[in-house]
């Protein structure tokens, strides 16, 4: 039995989650995809 991702799974997890996700050992392609949602997601530092 394969389970599908939805990809609505990972909305509302905070980054510490998706973190704790991505140290877990992953397929290259999901870990990938994992670490550019995170990056995607990450807050972006303004300069005053």
């Amino acid at each position: 039995m394969s389970v599908a991702l939805d990809a609505d799974c990972l909305v509302g997890l905070s980054v510490d989650e998706l973190r704790a996700l991505a140290n877990f050992k992953l397929s290259t392609a999901e870990q990938a995809h994992l670490h550019d949602l995170l990056a995607r997601n990450a807050p972006v530092a303004t300069v005053f």
